[in-house]
This record gives structure tokens, C-alpha cells and sequence, in this order.
């Protein structure tokens, strides 16, 4: 796959519809759990602030910097998602994860010895985050 390829596919992304969650009854419990898909280690703002790190650090592949960038804001949209539904639980959606334990930037991974290296954790950290949905 070339890079005008994965742009496409990141592009198309906007036009995804999220569902729609009609029916929510106050439940601090569930809340509480999903601090750790808002703001925990591998949460939506550790992915956000990871993409943003490497959209700017990207510098000598600048269409893959680009596409970093397109990711980022997908998963701004994930966590605004999240976040709203936690205060549609009964809780204020405060970056701490479900420990109560405040976001912190040492959740991004600042060196890679290559792009390769880079797109592996990606890749693997995504998978994580989706096998806990």
C-alpha cells in the first residue's frame, strides 16, 4: 500500500457514521470504566498525543507526517465520543483513568530507531484498544 492509498482510506474515515447511543441510564460503575478508554495508558488521549508526536517528528516521510495528523483527529472524535458518554453516565469526564490516576505524558513513547518500529507499535497498540471495547 502506498501512502495516496492509506490518505484515501484515513480520508474516507469522516464519512464513517459513529452509532448512536440512544438509551443511557446513570451508572457511575460503567463511567468509572471507561476513564481508562478516555485518558488511561492506552486511552484516546494517549493516542492522540502519540499521533500528534509523530505527526511532528515525521519529518523526512511528510505524507506519512500528514496522515499521522488524519489519525490524530479521528481519535479526537473517539475521545470526545467517550467523554460524552461518560458524563451521560453521571460523571465528569476528567483525564484520569479508572484508578483515578491522573493522564500523564510518559504514556507516549517519544523514541523509535525507525518508521518501521514506529507503525508496529501502532498497529499494536491499536489492536490492544480495540480488544478492550
Amino acid at each position: 500500500m502506498n501512502y495516496e492509498e492509506l490518505n484515501m482510506i484515513v480520508s474516507e474515515l469522516d464519512e464513517v457514521p459513529f452509532p448512536e447511543v440512544k438509551y443511557v441510564v446513570k451508572n457511575p460503575m460503567y463511567a468509572n470504566l471507561l476513564y481508562d478508554d478516555l485518558s488511561g495508558e492506552l486511552g484516546e488521549l494517549s493516542a492522540i498525543t502519540q499521533y500528534i508526536y509523530e505527526h511532528i517528528e515525521i519529518v523526512s516521510f511528510p505524507e506519512l507526517s500528514g496522515i499521522m495528523l488524519k489519525i490524530a483527529i479521528q481519535e479526537m472524535k473517539h475521545l470526545n465520543l467517550v467523554g460524552e458518554l461518560i458524563k451521560r453516565l453521571g460523571k465528569n469526564a476528567y483525564f484520569i483513568d479508572s484508578k483515578g490516576v491522573n493522564w500523564n505524558s510518559k504514556y507516549v513513547k517519544y523514541n523509535f530507531d525507525n518508521i518501521i518500529n514506529t507503525m508496529k507499535y501502532n498497529i499494536e497498540t491499536e489492536k490492544v484498544a480495540i480488544e478492550r471495547i
